[in-house]
């Protein structure tokens, strides 16, 4: 019995070893977004999160301390709380996440990448057509690369899921590699 607990316990930690690994590479992709001081944050934010838990685990173990019972109930008793208490903030960060994706800054900085993955892949196809074919056909079906963005199309939007299924790439291209 004891030997399939621990087996299972080592397929919980591998299963969350590997999301772990997509959400830190997500969450940095996704900072990389903003400027450096936004990366910044979150990385103060990683480690204030990792002290956090062991604070919380260690009140834990201490506050649930129950005389007249085995030691093995209050430490079930304190896993029971901890683990609660970590479902619940998961659920906060969660909502502050759908938030935080619909502020206008976010959306600020999510269109200017796109645009400028955009504008990028005009220029790709700028000079290749220009040495397939002579420039100035080129500069004047496609226009000028350089060009403001007043010539777009007004109705072009950015959406959300797309930036995210490109942010969600990197990480598990790093769940491939640890595999």
């Amino acid at each position: 019995m004891h030997e399939v607990v621990l087996w299972i316990i080592f397929t919980c930690n591998i299963i969350c070893g590997m999301g772990s690994g997509v959400l830190l590479a997500s969450l940095f992709s996704f900072a990389a977004l903003f400027p450096w001081e936004y990366t910044q944050s979150v990385m103060g934010g990683l480690g204030l999160a990792g002290a956090v838990v062991s604070i919380m685990r260690v009140l834990t173990k201490v506050l649930f301390v129950i005389p007249g019972q085995t030691v093995e109930y209050g430490t079930f008793i304190s896993t029971v709380v901890m683990f609660s208490a970590s479902v619940v903030l998961q659920f906060i960060c969660m909502i502050l996440f759908y938030v935080l994706v619909r502020r206008p800054i976010t959306t600020f900085y999510t269109r200017r990448q796109v645009q400028l993955e955009i504008d990028e892949e005009k220029q790709k196809l700028v000079e290749t057509m220009t040495e397939i074919v002579d420039p100035s056909i080129v500069q004047t079906t496609y226009g000028s690369v350089n060009e403001s963005n007043a010539k777009q199309n007004n109705t072009e939007r950015t959406s959300i899921l797309l930036v995210l299924r490109k942010l969600l790439s990197p990480g598990f291209g790093v769940c491939k590699f640890s595999c």
